[in-house]
């Protein structure tokens, strides 16, 4: 039983089904990710590989539309099926 639950545990949890702290993390339009600062930001346009505009904010009042670098973010946080399907 322990075994089972440890397996299940590692491979749900591995970096890339996580998204999380990779040197190769992959970011795409639409993606949710969180910011080291500890912001969430919406992808909303992928300029480059490394380079994205993003939405911040909890509601139109106070969205605020900014550009990041992929060294600003901590991990991706919710995965577009838009993305996945691309």
């Amino acid at each position: 039983m322990f075994y089972n639950a440890l397996f299940r545990y590692l491979r749900y949890n591995k970096p890339e089904n996580t998204y999380e702290g990779s040197v190769n993390m992959h970011i795409e339009e639409f993606d949710t990710v969180l910011l080291k600062d500890g912001q969430t930001a919406a992808i909303v346009d992928k300029l480059s590989e490394d380079t994205f505009i993003a939405d911040i904010g909890d509601s139109p009042e106070n969205w605020d539309t900014i550009t990041i670098t992929i060294d600003e973010i901590e991990k991706v946080i919710y995965r577009s099926p838009k993305s996945i399907d691309g």
